[in-house]
């Protein structure tokens, strides 16, 4: 079977965004509705402003 590519709404609950401090490489995990009302994150530990890691979906996964 052949397999294409597609982009998928999907509810802002499933996602997460990862970012972490270029300084002391800590990580936060950020739902997508914290920058309507905060910006972007700032470390906790160090007190940097955190640059954008990664986004992640929730998804299903074949095993076995």
């Amino acid at each position: 079977m052949k397999m294409k590519n597609k982009w998928v709404t999907i509810n802002d609950n499933e996602v997460r965004h990862i970012w972490v401090c270029p300084e002391c490489k800590d990580k936060e995990t950020i739902e997508p509705g914290f920058y309507t009302n905060n910006g972007t994150p700032t470390c906790v530990r160090c007190n940097e402003d955190m640059v954008y890691d990664r986004t992640e979906v929730l998804g299903q996964q074949m095993v076995g």
